[in-house]
């Protein structure tokens, strides 16, 4: 996919900024609360970071005459992004159930 220039460094980094600045802040709460709890978000975090890398691939890989695969390249990317994804959500959703689930 063509973007552009600066786009392919912004991306990256202002992801890691987020994805880094989320990790401390959990980090901290772990370290307070000692609540194991937390390890659910850590988990989602770790996901997301590895969606997001196939996500970012699929940016990366330019359409080309001499590559006849393409577009199932592309395919397996975002599948690949899509499933690490619906992981991170499950993993978010694990950890809200049982952060509010009565004891």
């Amino acid at each position: 996919m063509y973007l552009e220039k600066e786009m392919y460094y912004l991306l990256p980094i202002g992801f890691s900024f987020i994805i880094g600045s989320v990790l401390i802040f959990l980090i901290i709460l772990y370290v307070k609360e000692k609540n194991r709890k937390i390890f659910f978000f850590i988990f989602q975090l770790v996901f997301l970071v590895i969606s997001f890398y196939y996500f970012y691939m699929s940016l990366l890989n330019y359409a080309n005459v001499n590559h006849v695969m393409y577009s199932e390249q592309q395919t397996i990317y975002i599948l690949q992004a899509s499933g690490f994804w619906m992981l991170s959500m499950i993993c978010m959703v694990l950890g809200i159930f049982r952060m509010i689930k009565p004891k």
